[in-house]
């Protein structure tokens, strides 16, 4: 069984969600993954950053420097405003068990081999910035959809109330 050592990047709609994926990775027991580190992220109004210690393998370790061996600070920079992002270092068998952790949690996952975080900082960075700029495209057009219905739903209901007079 081959074992990947990966930098995992898990984006949160809410930062209460992202507080229960914290826990939920201090408390996995997966033959399949192994998270040695993690970090969680969060980008407040005024453009302030807060690190939260997440967990690490060894007691006294300072997570929030020691998390995904440097990646909290190459991805910082890339965390959205108002935006909620765990960092960690996994050691995985297959991505099944954080795939399905991210999927239960609503989050989005982007995994990177922790060699190429290392190597190739740039690389990585931009990595996650198309990432994060994909999600966004995305979260747009949510908004556009959801307020097109909206629209819709006024527009049908005004019609109602006028046949209806």
């Amino acid at each position: 069984m081959s074992v990947s050592e990966n930098v995992i990047a898990l984006r949160f709609a809410d930062r209460a969600t992202a507080y229960q994926a914290l826990s939920g990775l201090k408390h996995l027991s997966s033959p399949n993954a192994e998270v040695s580190g993690a970090v969680l992220v969060e980008h407040l109004e005024g453009g302030t950053m807060r690190f939260t210690d997440g967990m690490g393998r060894e007691a006294g370790r300072n997570t929030a420097a020691t998390a995904a061996r440097g990646a909290v600070d190459l991805f910082t920079p890339q965390v959205p405003p108002d935006g909620t992002v765990i960092f960690a270092e996994a050691r995985e068998t297959n991505t099944e068990t954080l795939d399905l952790l991210a999927l239960w949690y609503g989050a989005v996952l982007e995994r990177r081999p922790i060699d190429a975080v290392h190597s190739e900082p740039e690389a990585a960075a931009a990595g996650v910035a198309d990432m994060i700029s994909r999600i966004e495209a995305r979260d747009r057009r949510d908004r556009e959809r959801a307020e097109t219905a909206a629209t819709f739903e006024n527009v049908v209901a005004s019609l109602k109330q006028k046949s209806a007079a």
